[in-house]
């Protein structure tokens, strides 16, 4: 009894500029790691960028290229001549249906989570949506290359004797691979590690990698333009090279 009326006749302390105070009455200092708000279901910290992502990323890139240039300078993979042209056709459609989808809807939903400024919201998305973006996206960006190549050799016979277009769709496929993979992925981690640390805030300046979303985006989009425009216009692109025996034009 002694010791409660203590405390109760004890003066409270006023809590330091820059703290919160927590769900239980604790303190939680400034710079301590957010948490996703309850209402979203989910009360685990944010997790930090992980060195996996660029790492599968390097993988990636290395094992599709080493595909394609196989494929340009020696021969089809006889794999790709065991399944039908329509099935190749088919997954073309929708590795490159998805991958476009992804990139745009991503792209405007993206830019309205930045501009509300929500911190719930923006830390939801920063570090949920961008692995679901990746497990869709990059599945359906190889698809998209692999069966290209596989109508390509059904059709011309070997994938150095299709037409132009359709081998500046596959070059422009890898550029935008490795676009994806320096700067869109890039600057997603480095904005997840800024709404963690609790930038972003309706009331202070935009970070630096929150700021250089937005015209990222437009770039990646204008890729899907781009390709669109490659295979329905089907436009005559000069290559600079063709293998021996396969330079012809069709």
């Amino acid at each position: 009894r002694r010791s409660e009326a203590l405390a109760a006749m004890a003066p409270t302390t006023p809590l330091p500029a820059g703290t919160n105070k927590g769900a239980i009455g604790t303190p939680l200092l400034q710079g301590a790691q957010p948490t996703v708000s309850l209402s979203y279901g989910m009360d685990a910290p944010i997790s930090g960028a992980t060195p996996v992502i660029p790492l599968a990323l390097a993988v990636w890139c290395s094992c599709i290229s080493v595909f394609l240039l196989y494929s340009w300078f020696f021969a089809t993979p006889p794999l790709l001549l065991r399944v039908p042209r329509t099935a190749w056709a088919l997954m073309h459609a929708l590795g490159t249906t998805l991958t476009s989808g992804v990139i745009v809807i991503s792209a405007a939903i993206e830019s309205l989570v930045i501009k509300a400024r929500e911190s719930d919201v923006m830390r939801f998305w920063f570090d949920r949506v961008p692995k679901l973006d990746g497990a869709i996206n990059l599945p359906a960006l190889t698809v998209a290359m692999v069966s290209g190549v596989g109508i390509a050799a059904h059709k011309y016979g070997h994938f150095s004797a299709a037409p132009s277009h359709v081998v500046a769709t596959v070059e422009l496929l890898v550029v935008f691979a490795c676009w994806w993979g320096l700067f869109d992925v890039r600057t997603q981690l480095a904005a997840q590690r800024e709404v963690a640390a609790g930038a972003g805030s309706k009331t202070g300046p935009l970070p630096p990698a929150l700021r250089a979303r937005n015209p990222i985006n437009v770039v990646s989009c204008a890729f899907v333009l781009a390709l669109y425009v490659l295979m329905v216009v089907k436009p005559d692109v000069p290559l600079p090279f063709r293998p021996h025996g396969f330079a012809q034009r069709i």
